[in-house]
């Protein structure tokens, strides 16, 4: 199947750097993963709006709508695309966002599907009668939120950091084929020379199929996540404070006094010490070793439970995964 993608980031500050980190395709009831190498892709912005930012295949410094893959799959009714990316401000402020597109496939008449609706709306359905290319057409933001007159805002999910920017969109997209052949006539008429070319901008995928170790790795992380979350809405803490500590606390010790710093603009440092503290008597974190005799205070380093972290085993799930 050809695929045509317009991996695209909507960014509206002048001080805000993007970069791409990872493409990648997984489709087949066998979840095979099709990794587009990010070394052959450039960021460019082809349309007059200079605020969006697509990704296309590096070639004579020129900005293309997007990059064609080729996947070895015929007949699927599904395949998701993994966007990573990241933005860093002149300020230092950096931040991860993560773009998941189920393409939901609603015929398989050809061979061939877009990412731009624009180029398959001939071929569109009862389901696109309200769609409009700018608010549908899958894309990535910085700040965002989905209106609720868009006709797809039942189909996108969103998640956001504490101070608001958009950490991660979950997307399902439902679109039809459409012939190889019109894909790059339509490209034409519409792009121009920005459409890109099958001989020199496609990527030939191979397939790469997730072992059971990695499968097991993310579900493992994913549940402890939700199970941290749970807990954490049980107690009435905000959800986005919690998803904020518990993505920090993934990768590093943090004091309450640090938090205090990344929550400022947000909770008061009372409000910030207050909630940790519930957290720390809830089994959610815990103080460092280090730190325990003392008890919890500002400069306690926290870190999280290992019930909760996805690095840790405990020995129940030892258990399963030296059984498998």
């Amino acid at each position: 199947m050809l695929i045509h993608l317009t991996p695209t980031f909507i960014n509206p500050f002048r001080d805000a750097k993007v970069t791409l980190e990872r493409l990648s395709i997984t489709a087949g009831n066998d979840r095979f993963e099709y990794d587009i190498p990010i070394e052959d892709l450039a960021l460019k912005r082809p349309f007059p709006n200079k605020t969006y930012y697509i990704a296309c295949r590096k070639r004579k410094n020129k900005a293309f709508i997007g990059l064609l893959a080729h996947i070895e799959e015929d007949e699927i009714n599904t395949f998701t695309v993994y966007e990573e990316w990241k933005t860093i401000t002149d300020n230092g402020f950096e931040h991860s966002h993560f773009h998941y597109i189920t393409f939901h496939l609603l015929d398989n008449k050809f061979n061939s599907v877009s990412q731009n609706f624009c180029l398959w709306q001939a071929y569109s359905t009862e389901r696109h009668k309200d769609w409009a290319s700018v608010s549908c057409t899958p894309k990535m933001e910085l700040y965002a939120k989905i209106s609720k007159d868009n006709p797809r805002r039942n189909e996108i999910e969103d998640g956001y950091y504490f101070n608001g920017v958009l950490k991660q969109r979950i997307e399902q997209y439902y679109v039809s084929t459409i012939p190889h052949s019109e894909l790059f006539e339509r490209g034409e008429i519409l792009f121009s020379n920005r459409m890109p070319d099958i001989n020199l901008d496609g990527f030939n995928l191979t397939r790469y199929m997730m072992n059971d170790e990695e499968i097991r790795a993310m579900d493992n992380q994913m549940s402890k996540e939700k199970n941290f979350l749970k807990k954490a809405a049980e107690l009435g803490l905000p959800f986005d404070f919690c998803q904020t500590v518990y993505t920090f606390l993934l990768s590093t010790y943090i004091t309450p006094e640090g938090f205090h710093s990344i929550f400022s603009n947000m909770y008061s440092s009372d409000t910030v010490f207050e909630y940790l503290e519930r957290m720390v008597e809830h089994n959610l974190l815990i103080i460092d070793e280090q730190d325990s005799e003392l008890g919890f205070d500002d400069t306690s380093f926290l870190t999280l439970n290992i019930e909760y972290d996805p690095s840790i085993l405990v020995d129940n799930e030892r258990e399963i995964f030296d059984k498998s």
